[in-house]
């Protein structure tokens, strides 16, 4: 598992890596278009393309219009992100 989060991790760009990795601080179980921006300070537009990138590679899942969560394979990654960040 965790060699194919690192193929799919090394594959994104910088910015997108970033806000994967910051999404780890959200504390709750999905994230906002709006809180997805002002974790990482962008646009709602530039947060949108992001999160399209996370989801189109299976590191995030859009269970709902509008909200974004890790992948259910991921959430215990996702709380050793947070001290890397």
């Amino acid at each position: 598992m965790s060699t194919v989060f690192s193929w799919s991790y090394a594959a994104l760009d910088a910015e997108s890596a970033r806000l994967f990795t910051c999404l780890a601080l959200h504390l709750g179980r999905t994230v906002g278009l709006g809180a997805a921006a002002a974790l990482v300070g962008t646009t709602v537009e530039k947060a949108r393309e992001q999160l399209k990138v996370l989801t189109a590679v299976h590191l995030l899942e859009a269970p709902r219009t509008g909200r974004w969560e890790y992948h259910d394979l991921l959430r215990t990654t996702r709380l050793s992100l947070r001290g890397a960040t």
